[in-house]
């Protein structure tokens, strides 16, 4: 489908992703990623950038010093939903 996700050392995502890929006869794909009661709007360049975002809306991060970050890891979904011809 070609769909660029997070990348990085250590845990990305944190929370379980679920995609759903559908085709589509629109030459534009409908992309969008939904977690609680949000409905995010995005595009196939900035995928990663969304999902680090509601990432951490979802997990949070918790500062214990200027030095430390701990990123949660939780059992929440996102979802991100991909309508896509071809």
């Amino acid at each position: 489908a070609g769909i660029s996700l997070p990348r990085g050392q250590g845990i990305c995502t944190r929370v379980p992703l679920v995609m759903r890929l559908q085709g589509s006869t629109s030459p534009e794909p409908e992309i969008w990623l939904e977690y609680g009661d949000k409905v995010v709007p995005t595009d196939e360049e900035h995928i990663a950038e969304a999902i680090c975002a509601a990432t951490d809306v979802i997990a949070g991060m918790f500062c214990l010093s200027p030095f430390h970050t701990v990123k949660n890891v939780l059992i929440k979904t996102l979802t991100l939903h991909v309508k896509k011809a071809g």
